[in-house]
């Protein structure tokens, strides 16, 4: 995988607190609707992610979890490092009030298992990620794969399913 030392350092200290819980929640087509940006042509990559419709559903579901003292809240995001303050910012200005250390970026999809597995130290982990791709063609594809490197690791996930019954 291709993350770096302060990834693995960062998630190490969010499990070593004592959380009842911790939450990971992905943002592209889980916690923002952005499958209909990648229909459109934009300037350049910033204004497309600064540009994302949050699901409001998700969004008070995620409030709600954060409101709690004794849950972790996290977010984690296949995009591009150069990303990382426009996501972000792009959180914060849909009320979302996380710090610089609630954020984690990744290269790829299955860089997320690493992620994933340090934070399950105690199992108390939540993962909140449709793992899926190709939305903007109507063809929806999971990554099963991934999909199941996170059931193997006993993880509490919630993929596209549950996704949808939070939305609705």
């Amino acid at each position: 995988a291709s993350t770096s030392i302060v990834f693995h350092v960062s998630a190490y200290f969010i499990a070593a607190k004592n959380w009842r819980k911790i939450y990971v929640f992905d943002i592209d087509n889980t916690t923002a609707y952005t499958w209909p940006s990648l229909k459109l042509e934009y300037s350049n990559e910033k204004f497309r992610l600064s540009g994302l419709a949050i699901n409001i559903f998700m969004r008070n579901y995620i409030l709600k979890k954060i409101s709690d003292p004794r849950i972790k809240v996290l977010f984690i995001s296949q995009r591009s490092i150069l990303q990382y303050l426009t996501t972000y910012n792009w959180l914060r200005n849909n009320g979302i009030a996380i710090n610089w250390f609630d954020l984690f970026l990744v290269k790829l999809p299955g860089d997320k298992i690493s992620f994933f597995k340090i934070l399950n130290k105690k199992s108390n982990l939540v993962v909140i990620d449709d793992l899926s791709y190709n939305h903007e063609n109507n063809s929806v594809i999971e990554y099963f794969e991934i999909v199941g490197k996170l059931k193997k690791l006993k993880i509490k996930y919630h993929g596209r399913m549950v996704i949808e019954r939070i939305l609705n």
